[in-house]
């Protein structure tokens, strides 16, 4: 039989792989020489080749051989299927690893494991962007030296330590310093990480930045509490701080005061110069508030000109609130410098007093609001302590506010008038409309107790508009009874001059009632006019484009400046009845009226002389060449009928030979 040597060496050549250790040294030595060609050729070159003293040696192998083979094939069946398992689970792992990876660092949360000596270990993306750190600088630094603001450090330590987080921990805040310094408040979630023994192997900690979300919610907090404009406590904070300050009062057998501020004549500036000048000057006022009043005192704004407070520890409070106010009321003293205006400012003052005016916030500041009114009746800044009597004034101000209200709905106001006489001829010149409240059951009420009403309520508003109408529909009557024309003058409060649609209120009334405009004359005092300097040129040059007279009121009493008298268009000059009281025996005041009257020659405006009262008086102003005079030597203001029948007799008011 030939043997076929090739297939056999590769037989034995594998099989030798595993049972190398068991062949005989002859087998060892034939496997090297068959496994390692070149030795076994040259073993047969040198040596003679002996078939039959070989063949056993081949066949004794070649049944080992086969045994080998088959063991081989299949432990080479299972090292294939194991590698292929083991290739899907490492493929599945790195896909795991990936998917992981690829969630950690797409979350817009911050994601950090730590050791349990709190050494970082892993730094996701996002944890990058919100620290400024890169991964490479903060892995293996300790994250409460690097990372945590040192005032959370001892907090920090307790929501991530090992020791401390064997269960989660959800929302706890915590503060971190930034690479660039910023500081930032981040909730954290802390989940413990266990190896396969279920020990504390190391943390993760999950963020999320809620830096702006605090600061909204601080921002809106703080907004419940404190004014938008001045940021003073408001009154939310007021009445929290009251009931606080009650409870240390009842402890300790002391009172506090409350007082309420309010500033005179606001919303005069606010129509002059708009908000935006009045808000810088309420926070002028709130900033010498705050500098003027301890710490320990409350100031809040209640809303508009309104202020409010609380003065703790009175004891005595007739000695202590006079002291306390005096010393608060001086930052009236300077004036408020807004835009390159001065604003000289007075505000009323009233307090009440715990426990005697009120045990709670609503009546307290009822008490303080009802002496604050009082407090207005006086000139310039004043106070005043709220007594019980108040309350009955404050009742009967309020009822006539009422009555006055339903007066101008109702039409109860009726307008009577006063001649203007012309000083050379005697003849009626002009009529001033005056209003008058005839009420159904009290009777003529002065206007000097319902004006300044109507100006603090704003009711001068509508109560000026009706005078003017009036007294423009009835003139237009007159001229239709073909009676000789005269001139009307309405007065004007400071509210109506610089509301802004003043012009279009005169064009309208005009319009209605068909009045020729250069009979109308508007009177205005030189305090309405040096109130907003700007203002008053635009609004007199509009009157003087519709060829509406303007008369300048009480002139003398106010500031009495020839540069503000040139720049306004005037038509007429009215000096005021103190000058000519007493005029012309008083020398002084002979020599003003003389002045004033010369002066307005000199500026082609005319004058009237107002309280003439005798005819001295007449035949004086004539040698100074006053233009006209009114006063009660020709007539007091009288209803619309009497007044007509001065027009039909054609009254003429001559000096007696």
């Amino acid at each position: 039989m030939k043997f076929n040597f090739k297939y056999h060496r590769i037989i034995l050549s594998l099989l030798s792989i595993f049972k190398y250790k068991k062949f005989s040294k002859k087998n060892k030595l034939f496997f090297r020489n068959i496994y390692f060609p070149s030795i076994y050729m040259s073993s047969v070159i040198n040596q003679p080749y002996n078939q039959e003293n070989i063949l056993p040696y081949y066949l004794n192998s070649y049944k080992e051989g086969i045994i080998g083979i088959i063991f081989l094939f299949i432990f080479l069946i299972l090292l294939l299927i194991n590698n292929t398992k083991v290739n899907k689970i490492k493929d599945k792992l790195t896909i795991e690893k990936s998917f992981t990876e690829n969630i950690i660092n797409t979350a817009n949360t911050i994601i950090i494991t730590l050791d349990s000596n709190g050494k970082i270990l892993s730094f996701n993306q996002h944890a990058e962007k919100i620290t400024g750190y890169q991964s490479e600088e903060i892995i293996n630094k300790n994250i409460y030296k690097t990372l945590i603001h040192q005032d959370y450090r001892s907090k920090a330590l307790q929501t991530f330590h090992e020791n401390y987080n064997h269960e989660q921990i959800k929302d706890n805040e915590v503060l971190i310093i930034c690479k660039n310094e910023q500081q930032k408040l981040i909730s954290w979630n802390v989940s413990p990480i266990k190896n396969q023994n279920k020990d504390l192997s190391n943390t993760l900690i999950i963020g999320v930045d809620i830096t702006k979300n605090k600061r909204a919610e601080e921002a809106l907090k703080y907004q419940a509490f404190h004014d938008n404009l001045t940021g003073l406590p408001n009154r939310e904070f007021f009445n929290k701080q009251l009931l606080h300050e009650a409870e240390i009062a009842k402890n300790n057998n002391k009172g506090f005061a409350v007082f309420f501020l309010d500033l005179d004549r606001f919303k005069l500036i606010n129509d002059m110069y708009g908000h935006q000048t009045g808000d810088l000057i309420l926070l002028e006022l709130s900033n010498r508030l705050i500098s003027t009043l301890p710490n320990r005192y409350t100031i809040a704004r209640m809303g508009g000109d309104e202020f409010i407070g609380i003065l703790p520890g009175i004891t005595k409070a007739k000695l202590q609130i006079p002291r306390i106010i005096n010393h608060l009321t001086k930052i009236f003293d300077d004036p408020f410098v807004i835009n390159d205006h001065d604003f000289v400012l007075t505000a009323s003052i009233g307090i009440s007093i715990y426990p005697e005016d009120g045990l709670d916030e609503e009546s307290l500041l009822k008490n303080a609001d009802t002496a604050m009114y009082k407090a207005k009746e006086d000139a310039g800044t004043s106070f005043q302590l709220y007594n019980h009597n108040m309350n009955l004034q404050v009742n009967e101000k309020i009822f006539m506010e009422n009555n006055l209200r339903r007066a101008i709905e109702n039409q109860e106001l009726t307008v009577y008038y006063q001649p203007i006489i012309d000083i050379k001829t005697g003849k009626i010149k002009k009529a001033e409309a005056l209003v008058r409240w005839e009420h159904p059951e009290d009777g003529i009420i002065s206007p000097a107790k319902f004006i300044p009403l109507a100006e603090e309520t704003g009711l001068i508003i509508p109560l000026g508009s009706f005078v003017l109408k009036e007294a423009c529909q009835q003139l237009q009557d007159w001229i239709n009874m073909e009676y000789h024309p005269i001139e009307i003058s309405v007065n004007l409060s400071a509210q109506q001059f610089h509301k802004s649609n003043l012009k279009e209120t005169v064009d309208n009334i005009l319009d209605e009632t068909g009045l020729n405009p250069e009979l109308l004359g508007l009177e205005i005092t030189e305090s309405i006019a040096i109130q907003n300097v700007e203002s008053t040129i635009s609004v007199l040059n509009e009157f003087k484009n519709m060829k509406v007279k303007i008369l300048l009121d009480d002139f003398g009493t106010g500031y009495s400046s020839l540069s503000y008298l040139v720049k306004f268009a005037v038509d007429i000059i009215k000096i005021d009845r103190s000058f000519i009281t007493n005029f012309p025996h008083h020398s002084k005041r002979s020599a003003i009226v003389s002045a004033i009257i010369a002066m307005a020659n000199k500026l082609t405006m005319k004058t009237v002389a107002e309280g003439v009262e005798s005819w001295d008086k007449i035949k004086c102003l004539n040698e100074y060449k006053c233009d006209e005079a009114q006063g009660y030597l020709f007539s007091k203001p009288i209803p619309a009928k009497e007044f007509e029948n001065l027009l039909k007799n054609n009254i003429e008011f001559k000096m007696q030979a």
